[in-house]
């Protein structure tokens, strides 16, 4: 039987992370360096005391630098794409929602 980490303990990670990349502001290298330590103390500790599915997942969050990279500080020009994204993030998470309750029934305590 794997081993429970109350949840609390991994936000704090988070915050961790969020602080020490305000800590870097400007220097994007210094900042995924630094987050990419938080996410891997992250990925071990879920590895070991969460799930070992999840703690692997977790390291995805690495695919992200390159994009950010390419990043140049400009606004895009495609005007609709902000409508889409307004219109898909609800659209997607009420899709989750109804697949989850179809899936497992509407039992809250599968959220906790």
């Amino acid at each position: 039987m794997e081993k429970r980490l109350n949840s609390n303990h991994l936000k704090l990670i988070a915050i961790l992370a969020i602080l020490q990349i305000n800590k870097y502001r400007g220097n994007l290298s210094k900042q995924m360096i630094s987050m990419m330590g938080w996410v891997m103390i992250y990925a071990i500790v879920s590895f070991f005391f969460v799930s070992k599915a999840y703690g692997v997942i977790c390291l995805g969050v690495i695919l992200v630098y390159p994009f950010l990279r390419m990043y140049n500080g400009e606004r895009g020009k495609a005007k609709w794409l902000k409508w889409f994204f307004y219109i898909y993030y609800p659209l997607h998470l009420i899709i989750l929602g109804i697949l989850r309750i179809y899936l497992y029934g509407a039992d809250v305590s599968l959220l906790l």
